[in-house]
């Protein structure tokens, strides 16, 4: 096998690791396949390993109690943003880049902003959107005024953030 299809395996790993839960169980499976190396026939392996496991369930089940969105990536939701004056935006001109978790870009264009009784918000993963975005994904967003009277046109932007941050500022560009 070519050294370059062996950087393509790992990538395809490291790329399926999405998750908390993705995360913890690779790194069980590396420690007890290190374990089972290096002592076959040894009960401190077997002792060693069953430990493992049982630490990646309370570890799964901490997740499970503080975040439990992480185990359903695919769940609607919404982010606002905090201007610090009141803003009008041109919705078809707001843009946003995802990135997946080996930033990769995963889609380049118009932006989900809509109106939420004065607030602006950005919907991800809304059922007609074709575009699911993973809790591992980044999200840089631009967002674009209306132009003023003097026809100026004012442009905010956020800095790339992964999408369960629910509230972010933004700066002006």
């Amino acid at each position: 096998m070519s050294d370059n299809s062996k950087t393509g395996n790992w990538t395809k790993i490291i790329k399926a690791v999405r998750t908390p839960i993705a995360y913890f169980t690779l790194l069980a499976l590396i420690i007890e396949s290190t374990l089972i190396a290096l002592g076959k026939d040894h009960i401190e392996v077997v002792i060693g390993g069953l430990a493992l496991i049982g630490l990646l369930i309370v570890v799964v089940g901490l997740i499970l109690w503080k975040k439990p969105e992480v185990f359903n990536p695919k769940t609607p939701f919404i982010i606002g943003f905090d201007f610090p004056n009141i803003v009008d935006l041109n919705v078809d001109q707001c843009t946003m880049l995802v990135r997946d978790n080996v930033q990769e870009n995963k889609y380049k264009g118009r932006a989900n902003i809509t109106d939420d009784f004065g607030n602006w918000v950005l919907s991800l993963n809304h059922p007609n959107s074709p575009l699911t975005v993973d809790y591992s994904d980044s999200i840089d967003i631009t967002l674009v005024e209306m132009p003023d009277d003097n026809g100026n046109i004012k442009k905010w932007t956020t800095r790339p953030f992964k999408v369960n941050k629910i509230l972010k500022k933004v700066k002006k560009l």
